[in-house]
């Protein structure tokens, strides 16, 4: 059976001594059993006590124990000697591992949020200090002199409110679910709050993702948001895949400044600029009524000197476009020209004379040597 133990009334001074238990007090006195489950009235009351807390108990005993100390007349003892000032550091390692996933249960529970975003018509409360915490954009609004400071609802513009509530997950776990469907918006969101690890992480997925029939596509959107280093991972697939690209619904739908930039590249991966030239005629006849005004403009950006002669006379210029146009047959003289009079090629160079070159294709070097007149190696 559990003993009982007395509780000291404020400014009751208690018999036990200081560092002592509290000693089981006599049949007298008014009587309180805790057997783990609660204060239990004892036999022969009619009716029990109110219920305290553990924390109530403790703090009472804690209380009568620093009356005692106070007015005891016994002299203070030191519980360690005056010359040990050695100072030891607590640190509790998983206080803040532990401390989101708390502020996450507090915000579920609904309780201590303190400002709602809008979107639409949904609403999401959350604490600022946690969103100023983790995330730039509310960092920028909470401890500004913004309006939005003195506001408990905050309208937000621009984003989409599965993609909000995505992010304010994010807040308090530090996770975000990424998938085909949601990158995007995910992205855009992530961009307008100021996350740029969810932006560089989307980006990565699109990367890793990058195919034939999305790859224009992922660079206009990549270039949109100006995240770099996605276009120019774009940029690489498009160079090394640009025969099949060149033969899609997305590379036909192209504006004129786009296609030109991409076949003017140096780094294009083609056999021979052959394949540059139909890829044009290509994107021409898509819509030939619009832009076959503009195929001189197309022209002069692929390197027809580097055409073989007999390919510049059967489908150059004979290409019924070609020979429309003034400015087409003028650049298809100069092919003619740089064939025909080889001994002036100096004088003819231009950039359309210049050889593309693949920066991302493993090089071939090349060791000569062999042996001089008087029988030594050289190089």
């Amino acid at each position: 059976m559990a003993q009982r133990f007395s509780v000291p009334e404020q400014g009751e001074a208690s018999s036990n001594l200081p560092g002592q238990p509290l000693r089981p007090r006599g049949s007298n006195d008014s009587l309180e059993m805790f057997d783990g489950d609660g204060m239990m009235p004892t036999a022969g009351e009619s009716s029990p006590e109110p219920d305290h807390s553990y924390a109530q108990r403790a703090q009472a005993s804690l209380f009568a124990y620093a009356t005692n100390s106070a007015s005891s007349s016994a002299p203070n003892m030191s519980l360690l000697c005056d010359e040990d000032d050695e100072v030891q550091y607590f640190e509790e390692a998983s206080l803040a591992s532990d401390a989101f996933p708390k502020f996450e249960e507090i915000r579920r529970l609904g309780k201590l949020c303190d400002v709602t975003l809008v979107v639409d018509d949904h609403r999401f409360s959350a604490h600022r200090v946690v969103l100023a915490a983790t995330v730039p954009y509310f960092r920028a609004m909470f401890t500004s002199a913004m309006v939005e400071v003195q506001q408990n609802e905050i309208n937000m513009h621009g984003i989409e409110p599965d993609t909000l509530e995505q992010l304010v997950n994010f807040a308090y776990s530090g996770k975000v679910r990424i998938t085909i469907s949601n990158v995007q918006s995910l992205m855009v969101g992530a961009s307008f709050l100021q996350l740029e690890n969810i932006v560089q992480a989307c980006c990565q997925y699109l990367q890793s993702r990058l195919q034939g029939s999305n790859v224009l596509a992922v660079r206009q959107f990549a270039s949109a948001l100006g995240c770099l280093s996605l276009v120019r991972a774009a940029d690489q697939f498009l160079q090394k895949h640009f025969v099949a690209i060149s033969r899609t619904d997305d590379f036909f739908a192209l504006p004129l400044e786009d296609v030109i930039a991409i076949i003017s590249r140096d780094e294009l991966h083609v056999s021979s600029e052959e394949q540059v030239f139909e890829a044009a005629m290509r994107w021409i006849r898509h819509d030939a009524a619009e832009r076959k005004g503009r195929a001189a403009d197309l022209l002069a950006c692929i390197r027809l000197p580097l055409l073989k002669p007999q390919y510049i006379t059967d489908c150059v210029a004979s290409n019924e476009i070609v020979r429309g146009c003034l400015r087409c047959r003028d650049l298809v003289d100069e092919a003619k020209d740089y064939h025909l009079m080889p001994e002036r090629r100096a004088l003819l160079q231009t950039f359309r004379t210049k050889p593309r070159c693949c920066n991302d294709i493993p090089g071939i070097v090349y060791a000569v040597g062999g042996l001089t007149n008087d029988g030594n190696s050289s190089r």
